[in-house]
């Protein structure tokens, strides 16, 4: 009987690691379920899927699928930037430099940043620029301009801006919470 529950055990482990893939991952994430989005990601993430470390960074620092953790946000940006994996090394960059999760040390927030930026990270350097270190030459940029793209109004309506008639309540007293997202098409964002 015991052997039985291992087996079942190890076989469900197994069946886990091989359905987690990042497009499935994403695709949970997507549809608002944190828990199983985490869980998938954190599969992948232990194998060493630096995209998924650092999605999992994300939800550590937005408190999405488990508590806002920094420290635990900025651990994972940390393994996909020693990865190579352009993107992260800006994150922990930015962690670093202002003491999020981590102790701060501008002079290493500089060195991910410009590592970063060698990776074709352009907004590494507008960081750089900004902690007066130097800018490094992009030749093929990793996040190029989406001529899609536009600027989109975040405008709150009136009635979340406002008191609401015949009531004591102020607009003040109700906090919101806006995400923001990156998509792969236009029509993912018209979606959004």
């Amino acid at each position: 009987r015991k052997l039985r529950a291992v087996y079942t055990l190890s076989l469900c482990l197994v069946m886990g690691l091989v359905n987690a893939d990042f497009d499935s991952a994403a695709e949970i994430y997507r549809k608002n379920d944190y828990l199983g989005a985490m869980k998938e990601f954190q599969i992948l993430a232990q194998k060493g899927d630096a995209r998924a470390q650092t999605v999992l960074a994300l939800m550590y620092k937005y408190g999405e699928g488990a508590p806002l953790d920094y420290s635990l946000s900025f651990y994972w940006y940390l393994q996909a930037a020693k990865l190579n994996y352009a993107p992260a090394q800006y994150h922990a960059g930015i962690m670093l430099a202002e003491g999020l999760g981590v102790e701060a040390n501008l002079d290493e927030a500089v060195l991910w940043l410009t590592r970063s930026a060698e990776g074709g990270y352009y907004r590494a350097n507008n960081k750089l620029e900004e902690y007066n270190a130097a800018r490094v030459s992009i030749d093929s940029p990793v996040d190029q301009y989406i001529p899609w793209s536009k600027h989109w109004d975040f405008s709150l309506p009136n009635n979340n801006r406002f008191p609401l008639p015949g009531t004591a309540e102020t607009a003040t007293s109700r906090s919101f919470r806006v995400q923001l997202g990156a998509m792969s098409s236009q029509k993912s964002a018209e979606q959004l």
